[in-house]
């Protein structure tokens, strides 16, 4: 294990530049302080106590959640094996995704205690390269880890539900084991803001607003403000027709101007407006942080092809192709 070292200065992190607009919404001001009040705290609590694992893991959720990511890979990094899988999520939220791996494997490895949803970080990304094979028979591994293990964390029954959940594709009657898993893990832990962002993005997924907006207030009720809640709030609202999606997604961005994937949904509404110049600019903020986003890269092409830029359009096809082989998102998104 590294030796444990938390500078001084690290309480000074500040929260990444917000976008400008006129006036911040008071939620989304309120998150921002309460997420660098945890920062603060942790930092002095890792400070006084480096072996403060709690502190440690309480410092790195908080600087993720801000998009501190560089900051958030640091702190894991010193914590050793026991941190080794949200190091990896860090060097993943970057597009890093063969360093992520290694740490995921690590995580595996050592056995850590969020060893499971190493495992399933693992056949995520062997699945999105194309080793579909290998990747499906990790996720199988949850199927018997979930009927025979005699109590399960919270963070493992999300990874449950997220393994079953790509398993659906093939058999879909796992959807429903999917969201059986994500009630269990809020049963565990009611704090679980993992385990209802995946199951309210399920539910959009599978067209139901109604269920996915209880959810989302359930989720804000927990943690109001925080960025991957709005995001799923904001694909809601754009579901249910309202115009408010792109205020909603504004403001976690006010929280995480670094969140891609609220980047990514932000360009998704201006394409929708032909506003393709707007759409390529919030993109080209997503692709600065992680250029190998697969819904970005699909995005790009779709917005090429719109705008009838054949140029970009070959490349970001030539990008999916290699970076997700198999994979039918970009193809999808550009009908």
């Amino acid at each position: 294990m590294k030796a444990v070292f938390i500078p001084a200065l690290l309480i000074l992190f500040a929260l990444p530049a917000a976008p400008a607009c006129a006036q911040r919404d008071a939620t989304s001001a309120a998150a921002s302080d309460a997420y660098r009040t945890i920062i603060a705290g942790s930092t002095t609590a890792l400070e006084a106590n480096g072996a403060d694992a709690e502190a440690r893991r309480s410092l790195v959720r908080a600087l993720m959640e801000t998009g501190q990511y560089e900051q958030a890979e640091q702190i894991a990094d010193a914590g050793g094996a026991a941190f080794a899988k949200l190091r990896g999520d860090a060097l993943l939220a970057r597009g890093k995704r063969a360093d992520a791996e290694t740490a995921y494997r690590a995580a595996l490895a050592a056995h850590a205690p969020d060893s499971a949803t190493a495992r399933l970080e693992i056949a995520l990304l062997q699945y999105g390269r194309g080793q579909r094979a290998e990747a499906v028979r990790e996720l199988e591994w949850f199927i018997p880890f979930y009927n025979n293990a005699p109590a399960l964390k919270a963070d493992e029954l999300v990874a449950i539900g997220r393994a079953v959940s790509a398993l659906g594709v093939t058999d879909p009657q796992l959807f429903h084991d999917a969201v059986k898993a994500y009630e269990q893990a809020v049963q565990a832990d009611r704090t679980s803001i993992d385990a209802r962002v995946a199951e309210a993005a399920l539910f959009l997924d599978k067209f139901d607003s109604r269920q996915a907006g209880e959810i989302i207030r359930d989720a804000l009720a927990v943690e109001p403000g925080n960025p991957r809640v709005l995001l799923q709030q904001a694909r809601a609202t754009k579901f249910d027709g309202s115009d408010e999606a792109l205020v909603i997604v504004d403001r976690a961005l006010e929280v995480n101007p670094r969140l891609v994937p609220a980047l990514v949904f932000r360009a998704d509404l201006l394409a929708g407006q032909e506003d393709y110049r707007g759409a390529r600019e919030y993109l080209d903020r997503a692709f600065a942080i992680d250029s190998t986003n697969q819904d970005a890269i699909a995005l790009h092409g779709a917005v090429a092809w719109l705008a009838r830029d054949t140029r970009t359009y070959d490349n970001a096809r030539a990008r999916a192709n290699s970076l997700y082989s198999g994979s039918a998102v970009f193809l999808t998104k550009v009908a």
